[in-house]
């Protein structure tokens, strides 16, 4: 398990009852957090007794304190064509790895971010001032969980909740993203060091037009629609349609590795991909089998066409990665749902 988005605050503290051991100590996490809610309302909250109104009261609690973002590092962008886009996620990463030797995210972790970051807008990855390509949740993972929360543990000012600013800057200065992470730890009860972490982000982002138009050139990045392939007959052949889920562990490699996939699938399989959303480091794909093959050979073909990319590479790409490409594992491909149709 990961990032845990919120359905609805009552589902947040559900979660958190029906993972918890004794649940004394996540009330009292959950609870000192929610005390910090200042705003008029705060009063009708029963936040010492009901766990829902204390999980509303802490996500409101951090979301504000996400949105301090850090002063800018670097002048900001002065272009007529600027737009900031800023937007704050709050939610439980239900089973937390801190970084790992190298300061990295773990995979689950680092998977997780990938796609509420995508989710709200920010991309993939940007040429650094090495001028090497950078994978953005990467970055910011490292910087944003610098410091694990520990049950219990107050922030350097007292507060029951930490807060770390990032910022990011491209090369010529067309991308900046900074943002702002408030987060703790709330125990499970369970031992020592079982915790859920209730989080939340706040994270602007300010492109240039120029920026805009190079990042959606780059192959990978947009969703792609084949309509085409989704004329049905009412008789005609049987086949299924199926959607996958292709993991990779890197989100900056996933972009850049699925116009090789694209190519090496149309040679050996047609043009048979009806669909296909990048979302961090996953492929939403849906993909019309052949006349009499199953969902499952689907996915094994898939798999198959991705262990192949892997040796083959991404056409020319700079790449920056937790871990050399030629150990990377190959992705986890699931199937999600199968359609039985006619074409």
């Amino acid at each position: 398990m990961g990032w845990g988005f919120l359905d609805s605050l009552v589902h947040g503290a559900e979660t958190i009852i029906n993972n918890a051991g004794a649940i004394g100590g996540a009330i009292k996490a959950v609870s000192d957090v929610a005390k910090q809610l200042k705003t008029p309302d705060a009063d009708l909250l029963d936040i010492s007794v009901d766990l829902g109104d204390a999980f509303n009261a802490a996500t409101r609690v951090i979301s504000i304190a996400s949105q301090i973002l850090p002063a800018a590092t670097k002048p900001s962008i002065v272009d007529v064509t600027t737009q900031t886009r800023t937007e704050t996620r709050a939610g439980l990463f239900l089973a937390p790895t801190i970084l790992m030797s190298n300061g990295h995210l773990g995979r689950p972790m680092y998977e997780a971010l990938s796609k509420n970051l995508a989710n709200m807008g920010v991309p993939t990855s940007y040429v650094g001032t090495d001028g090497a390509t950078h994978d953005l949740a990467d970055d910011i993972g490292q910087a944003a969980f610098a410091n694990a929360p520990l049950p219990s543990a107050l922030s350097s000012n007292d507060l029951p909740y930490q807060t770390v600013g990032f910022q990011v800057n491209n090369i010529d200065n067309t991308l900046n993203v900074k943002g702002n992470h408030a987060y703790y730890a709330v125990p499970l009860g369970q031992d020592g060091s079982s915790s859920m972490w209730h989080s939340a982000t706040t994270i602007a982002t300010t492109t240039t037009q120029k920026f805009r138009d190079n990042y959606k050139k780059q192959p990978g990045t947009q969703t792609v629609y084949n309509k085409t392939l989704e004329v049905f007959k009412q008789e005609g052949s049987s086949t299924w349609i199926v959607s996958l889920n292709v993991t990779w562990s890197s989100q900056t490699y996933a972009q850049q590795i699925y116009p090789t996939f694209s190519s090496l699938w149309q040679t050996t399989n047609g043009d048979t991909i009806i669909y296909k959303n990048p979302i961090g480091t996953t492929w939403q794909l849906k993909i019309q089998a052949a006349a009499g093959a199953s969902p499952a050979q689907v996915r094994a073909a898939v798999e198959d066409i991705a262990q192949q990319c892997i040796k083959q590479g991404p056409p020319g790409a700079k790449i920056t990665l937790q871990q050399d490409v030629e150990t990377l594992p190959p992705p986890a491909v699931e199937v999600t749902n199968s359609a039985l149709t006619f074409v």
